[in-house]
């Protein structure tokens, strides 16, 4: 009877680790989960910190952050990435430290730091040298010629924050000077005949947004306008064109030039540059016509010349005879009634000014046509002017202002 027993729990274990192992053996195996890399970089005058390494092993769907810190005088300016994210844009002088987190990735990517520098120069004119050729702004202008001022092709005398120079009366001295504690720089503009960059003299100031200070979203550099024929040829400098400088000796800074164009056969580009600094050459256009034609058609001709046409803060053009043809013989063309357009034109001078003091937005990104921010960031380096058109109303979003990576980005000179 045992025997019997004992085989007959035999059997029943048997059988019942066969049906285990059947079991066992029909459930599905754990689904693998998808990794992904994620690399931070790292401009100069920064680092990461030790306590978040790169590259970092994320799993799909999590997110990931990266430390960044600024080196002594400077300040985290921005933290860009290509993982989907809205990035991370400063001037505050403040942020030597900063954290960034990703949203969920989904795909390989990068996270970059910029930093830029604290704006601390204080130069002394009592104590600046006649022969020292110091920059401290790094402009193109000695701290001399900056503390007691230039002398232009023409004669014209601009004085420096110290004095002027010898020979100067008040018949052929300009009231604006230079500083060397303040960046500056000199910009031609060509207008066209009959167009519009003539309504964009005085008032309002053409580069504006250029000046403003960073506090206010500017580049904080003063803008000397000049004509062609206050600058010079630019002695032993070799970078083409080679009459454009606005002084000789020691690192002559050329002039920046922006050309009005009137061509209206094609809607893009609205207005072109040439990246790199002053050195390089003065392929900067505005096509002012393409940009009023882009509002008026944008709009249609029910909005145009309404306030259903505006940008944000309710700016339009009251004029309408300005569409599609320009301002030949348009006297009544102001500030007030071609105010979108202008202001709009406006824009884009700072923004092509911009490219040839950099690059500016500096992270270079294809899908944004180059140093450009996303359409829709609504800053002047985006790649073109955001708008929506909703129940019949047309809204442009009007970029005033730099970002802390601009300003970090401003170069005079290779």
């Amino acid at each position: 009877m045992t025997n019997k027993r004992h085989w007959i729990y035999l059997i029943l274990m048997t059988v019942a680790l066969i049906g285990l192992g059947m079991f066992l053996g029909q459930m599905p195996a754990h689904a693998a989960v998808s990794t992904y890399t994620v690399t931070a970089t790292v401009g100069i005058n920064g680092s990461l910190d030790a306590s978040t390494p790169s590259p970092a092993t994320v799993n799909s769907g999590a997110t990931t952050a990266f430390k960044f810190n600024a080196s002594a005088n400077h300040y985290v300016a921005s933290v860009i990435d290509t993982c989907g994210g809205t990035g991370y844009f400063n001037s505050s002088n403040s942020v030597s430290s900063y954290t960034y987190t990703t949203p969920a990735i989904t795909a390989a990517c990068t996270v970059s730091a910029t930093f830029a520098l604290v704006s601390t120069f204080s130069v002394n004119c009592s104590a600046v040298s006649s022969t020292s050729t110091t920059d401290s702004d790094g402009d193109g202008f000695t701290d001399y010629q900056e503390c007691y001022g230039i002398v232009l092709s023409d004669g014209t005398c601009i004085c420096g924050s110290a004095g002027c120079p010898s020979g100067c009366t008040s018949t052929n001295t300009r009231t604006d000077t230079l500083n060397p504690n303040i960046p500056d720089v000199f910009v031609i503009l060509a207008p066209a005949t009959g167009g519009y960059f003539q309504y964009l003299t005085s008032p309002p100031n053409p580069l504006q947004y250029v000046s403003n200070p960073t506090s206010q979203g500017g580049l904080g550099i003063t803008i000397h306008y000049i004509s062609s024929t206050q600058t010079q040829a630019c002695g032993s400098k070799t970078k083409p064109p080679s009459s454009r400088c606005v002084v000789t000796l020691p690192t002559p800074q050329q002039a920046v030039m922006v050309t009005e164009s009137l061509d209206n056969t094609t809607t893009n580009p609205l207005g072109f540059s040439n990246t790199g600094t002053p050195d390089g050459p003065d392929l900067s256009t505005v096509y002012t016509q393409r940009i009023n034609t882009f509002i008026s058609t944008t709009c249609g001709t029910a909005a145009y010349g309404t306030a259903n046409c505006a940008d944000t803060s309710g700016v339009y053009d009251s004029n309408t005879t300005l569409a599609p043809a320009n301002c030949t013989n348009c006297n009544s063309c102001n500030s007030a009634n071609c105010a979108l357009t202008l202001k709009y034109i406006k824009h884009t001078i700072n923004h092509e000014v911009a490219h040839v003091l950099g690059p500016l937005a500096p992270v270079y990104n294809a899908n944004y046509g180059g140093y450009h921010y996303k359409t829709g960031t609504n800053v002047i380096m985006d790649q073109s002017i955001y708008y929506t058109s909703i129940g019949g109303k047309v809204t442009f979003y009007i970029g005033t202002t730099y970002t802390g990576p601009d300003e970090a980005g401003v170069k005079f000179h290779p």
